[in-house]
């Protein structure tokens, strides 16, 4: 059989339907979808087993591949099964098709393709982790003619997550281990004197990272112990050599040694019971890759090393009230499931790809987790994301001096929830490298990546300033590599990932010097989801709008300086409209505190942009829509077009962009809000300063310069109709 790097060959999509149509004749739905991915991993256990060179003594059959011929082909399939497992050693893996049968057709069917590919991706060990996590991204569902579909239309599917459906791209995986192994392993192996680093990944799923690091240890002791055969490949006080040559005269390790990296390095917890099954057959199949003679002892038992359980709650939960279900999530306890490591410190490497679970799925679908987190974790503060908690506990599970990396979403560089976060990784402990994806398109997921290497803290560490901070153009290739600064007095601002130094000090200097737009105004967001569907009922196109009307306008009829309702169409949850008005007679059905918001003077800020984009409602004439922000001041405290001015300047903008990267969203845009408006730095003038006094007023004259030119259409608003001051405003 070939082996070459290639996506899964077979047509898993194909298999689940079949399998899981026939199954639904004798089990639930959930049934029939947990026998489905249970038959397709033993299948392909077999069958890759096979291929790494185990011969079947104990049974009749001596191959899935025999099972093409001949009749009762299901009970043959598990009596082969059971044969492997005797052969290598192991508890029965897959009970559950003990309670099912396939039709003889259909299985031979399933194995006639199986056996139709000649060609297997490498390496084969990454087969079943990939063939699971595909597995998870669909769903049975017996109301449809075609029983499985795409996960993403079920509405819990977004929490499935925790199991573990995104592989990670092998390419991050290998930065990952890259960036920590090398500092973790010595430059040369004297046997006596090995440090033995200990390497865990807390949310494994089906072993991606476990897997490479496996690899990775296994192709760093063979290339030690070649560069010394008089030490390696000789027999030990046991009786038992590290290295020994294959058919072809090339150094191999041993099964025996295998085993002892194996169980002495690699350490994984997932909370989805089946993932760490596939992490332990994925192992498995690893160990018998390449060896120098066929495998003939049992396989070792991986029940200490890939544990399930919930690796951020601990059996304290049951003290919590209300708690009432214990298997639902699963509590697990580090130490007394790890002696050996916490005996030295923690663990020397922490890696993973954690579940990507926001606040609003947690409070929904596991809220015994959220409330537990709150209480136990410093960073559960504010509308935190689960991946916030998981850096904690990373850095929290390694040695002092221990190494962490995490792939996480973007959001940590910016989201003033995650700021607890960057406060572990940059000021408590060190910060070494971060690796920004959020421009290639690495899940399916609407999620933006970004990778970070930390170490754990030693006595008399000194503080980092600045960390190395490479923009991705792919998986591959670097775009941009700066150093970013690190703000020293305030721990909590943004990750500047995108700014040259000088942009970043300038930003900082900004927002430490400058009141916040949130001290000196009101920001507020315009209208809730459900008021939102409150005002589409009361919309009217109506291009003749009388005094008493209000203007609806939403982020898409917001341009710099100027409305454009009546020249651009608004979409509104569905609808369209070139003259969006809600009548005078009807005002009185819209929320008190928003008619009163809609009466009064304010700016309107577009709420998905890319750039930031502000007009004036100088009057109260305007309803604004989802999806924008109004900023109002009380008493007449600062003009509103001097903030118009600066809120529409290419400073602001740029700040913006830079300072809450982590919102960015593919294409460039921005998601703009109140939490974002907020904190812009403001420069308010000293009305005692006659120079501070004359900027302020030749601001304000440059936006009424724009403002008079606002009722042009913007296809005929161009440069030849400003003033040269008028452009400054650019």
């Amino acid at each position: 059989m070939t082996v070459q790097s290639a996506s899964i060959p077979w047509k898993l999509e194909s298999w689940q339907t079949t399998i899981a149509t026939y199954l639904l004749r004798q089990q639930s739905p959930i049934q029939a979808q947990h026998s489905t991915h249970q038959f397709i991993l033993a299948l392909l256990w077999l069958y890759l087993c096979q291929q790494s060179g185990i011969s079947i003594e104990s049974s009749p059959d001596s191959s899935l591949e025999s099972l093409q011929q001949g009749d009762r082909v299901y009970v043959r399939f598990l009596n082969l099964l059971e044969a492997v497992h005797s052969q290598l050693g192991l508890a029965e893996l897959f009970p559950t098709l003990r309670s099912v049968a396939l039709a003889d057709t259909l299985l031979q069917d399933l194995l006639r393709g199986l056996y139709s590919q000649k060609v297997l991706p490498s390496p084969i060990a990454n087969i079943l982790g990939q063939v699971y996590e595909q597995m998870l991204g669909w769903c049975i569902d017996p109301s449809h003619s075609n029983p499985l579909v795409s996960a993403a239309n079920i509405q819990k599917s977004n929490i499935k997550k925790s199991a573990g459906i995104y592989y990670t791209p092998a390419a991050i995986v290998q930065y990952i281990l890259q960036s920590t192994l090398p500092h973790l392993l010595p430059g040369t192996l004297p046997l006596q004197n090995l440090s033995c680093p200990r390497l865990l990944d807390p949310a494994c799923g089906s072993g991606a990272f476990l897997l490479a690091a496996y690899q990775y240890l296994l192709d760093w002791y063979l290339q030690q112990y070649t560069a010394n055969l008089q030490r390696y490949a000789v027999p030990d006080e046991t009786g038992r050599a590290a290295l020994q040559t294959n058919a072809q005269g090339q150094w191999r390790l041993t099964a025996a040694e295998r085993e002892r990296i194996l169980l002495t390095h690699i350490y994984g917890v997932d909370v989805d019971p089946q993932a760490i099954t596939v992490t332990k057959l994925c192992l498995w199949l690893m160990l018998l890759e390449d060896l120098p003679e066929p495998f003939n002892r049992s396989l070792p038992v991986l029940d200490h090393n890939i544990r399930w359980g919930n690796a951020l709650i601990g059996s304290d939960i049951a003290h919590e009230k209300p708690f009432s279900n214990r298997s639902a999530v699963h509590p697990f306890d580090w130490e007394p499931a790890f002696p050996e490591v916490f005996q030295d410190g923690g663990f020397d490497g922490v890696f993973g790809n954690p579940p990507y679970i926001d606040s609003e799925g947690m409070t929904v679908h596991l809220p015994a987790w959220r409330s537990y987190c709150s209480k136990h974790y410093q960073t559960a503060q504010g509308n935190w994301d689960l991946f916030c908690v998981f850096i904690e506990k990373a850095i929290g599970l390694c040695r002092p001096g221990g190494l962490s990396s995490l792939i996480v979403p973007n959001k940590l560089a910016s989201a003033r929830y995650a700021s607890p976060a960057r406060r572990i990784l940059s000021q408590e402990n060190q910060l070494l490298a971060l690796r920004d994806y959020s421009r290639v398109p690495v899940f399916a997921a609407s999620v933006y990546p970004l990778v970070y290497v930390a170490q754990k803290s030693i006595q008399a560490m000194p503080r980092r300033e600045a960390v190395r901070c490479e923009i991705m153009q792919d998986l591959h290739q670097v775009k941009h590599d700066r150093f970013m600064p690190l703000s020293a007095k305030n721990p909590e601002a943004p990750w500047l990932l995108t700014t040259t130094r000088l942009q970043a000090n300038l930003f900082v200097r900004l927002q430490e010097t400058l009141p916040a737009l949130g001290t000196i105004a009101q920001v507020t967001g315009a209208a809730t989801v459900e008021e939102a569907y409150q005002i589409q009922s009361l919309i009217q196109d109506s291009p003749e709008a009388s005094p008493e009307d209000l203007y609806v306008v939403n982020s898409g009829t917001i341009d710099r300086y100027c409305l454009l309702w009546g020249t651009k169409r608004m979409r509104y949850l569905g609808q369209t409209y070139l003259h969006p008005v809600v009548h005078g007679s009807d005002v009185s059905s819209l929320l008190p505190k928003r008619y009163r918001q809609s009466k009064q003077p304010k700016l309107v800020v577009a709420g998905m942009t890319r750039r930031l984009e502000c007009a004036l409602d100088a009057t109260g004439a305007v309803l604004a829509g989802k999806s924008t922000s109004i900023i109002q001041v009380e008493n007449g405290a600062i003009d509103l077009r001097y903030l118009l001015g600066l809120l529409n300047s290419q400073l602001l903008s740029i700040f913006f962009n830079h300072w809450f990267a982590g919102n960015q969203l593919q294409g460039g845009y921005q998601r703009v809000g109140p939490p974002q408006l907020r904190q812009l730095p403001i420069y308010l003038p000293d009305r005692a300063n006659p120079l501070d006094c004359q900027r302020y007023e030749q601001i304000i004259g440059l936006v009424n310069q724009r403002l008079r030119l606002k009722h042009l259409a913007p296809k005929h608003l161009t440069p030849k109709h400003l003033t040269p001051k008028a452009i400054e405003l650019n």
